[in-house]
């Protein structure tokens, strides 16, 4: 091929906007145009907010599109040499898998097949991994199923949250993305098929998984979980009928009584709000949110509320 590679990028958050910025650095590459969807409304104002893909794009002059559904393609989009994606969050049909010559890849945050689906960084972070990583996949009509190209992991340290492991897999797969778009070029591009036995989900998360559950959960758990909605959403719980949410919290040494409560609070002090959890440990929360008010550190919610040591949070939590 006598000129640079035409690639039409499909992409959504943040991860897929740090692999579109690779790839517009990437020597031999030109972007044609980006696939993104919609713009959603945010915020309590509820106004239309372009995601991170789709504002990248914007900035950089690139065209745009934002179909509400892929059966609707326009016309208007350039048939590409190769169909890039990254967290667009939708399967691509037949119809557009057939489009570019050289094939569709797709870059996912895991290393499949573990945790294909929406949210493979925040069920990591859930279920304590130590590592996970990025796969580079040739696209089947099955999520996340294709044969494998390439695969590369990377550790989880302790104070990893979504947004520090969606930066680092995000310039990881760009690199990967720039390697696996030139082995498809020059005919290299490997085909390694997923062990179907090994297969985990990871699905789409709601306003049900931010809910804090200190009947069920340990502080150890509820730390994981913390860390893959930190630092948006937070997770929350309510205290006398409101919502109360928490940004950062802590396990502490020791147990409670047997006979405590979970979701007692136990202590209170700038330091924290210690509240017991589902095995009797104790959960230090040290960023809260009061309903209707700002953000705060422990030392100034302490000081500002009628909060008191042997309040229940989350009753009823199940």
């Amino acid at each position: 091929m006598n000129r640079p590679v035409h690639v039409l990028f499909m992409g959504t958050p943040l991860f897929g906007k740090i692999v579109l910025a690779r790839l517009l650095r990437t020597e031999g590459v030109c972007v044609v145009g980006v696939v993104a969807q919609p713009d959603a409304p945010r915020g309590r104002s509820r106004q239309l907010q372009r995601e991170a893909v789709a504002q990248l794009a914007y900035e950089v002059g690139l065209p745009l599109w934002q179909p509400t559904s892929l059966h609707e393609w326009s016309d208007a989009v350039p048939v590409p040499d190769v169909i890039v994606t990254a967290a667009y969050g939708k399967l691509l049909p037949k119809s557009v898998l057939s489009l570019p010559v050289l094939g569709c890849i797709n870059a996912h945050a895991s290393l499949l097949p573990a945790y294909r689906g929406a949210s493979p960084i925040q069920h990591a972070l859930f279920d304590g991994c130590t590592h996970t990583g990025v796969t580079i996949m040739h696209m089947a009509e099955r999520m996340d199923a294709g044969d494998i190209i390439c695969a590369r992991a990377v550790p989880i340290g302790p104070t990893d949250d979504v947004h520090t492991l969606t930066v680092s897999l995000g310039m990881l797969a760009g690199d990967l993305v720039a390697e696996a778009v030139g082995a498809l070029l020059d005919g290299t591009a490997s085909r390694t098929p997923q062990d179907e036995a090994h297969v985990s989900y990871a699905p789409k998360l709601t306003r049900v998984d931010e809910r804090i559950q200190f009947s069920r959960h340990t502080a150890i758990v509820l730390t994981r979980r913390l860390r893959a909605f930190f630092p948006s959403p937070g997770m929350y719980t309510t205290w006398k009928g409101k919502t109360l949410k928490i940004y950062g919290a802590q396990c502490l040494d020791g147990t409670v009584d047997r006979l405590v409560v979970p979701g007692t609070v136990v202590a209170m002090g700038t330091s924290g709000i210690d509240i017991a959890t589902a095995d009797r440990s104790i959960w230090r929360a040290t960023l809260i949110q009061q309903e209707g008010r700002q953000k705060m550190d422990a030392a100034q919610f302490v000081r500002g509320t009628s909060m008191r040591v042997g309040d229940v949070l989350g009753c009823g939590d199940g």
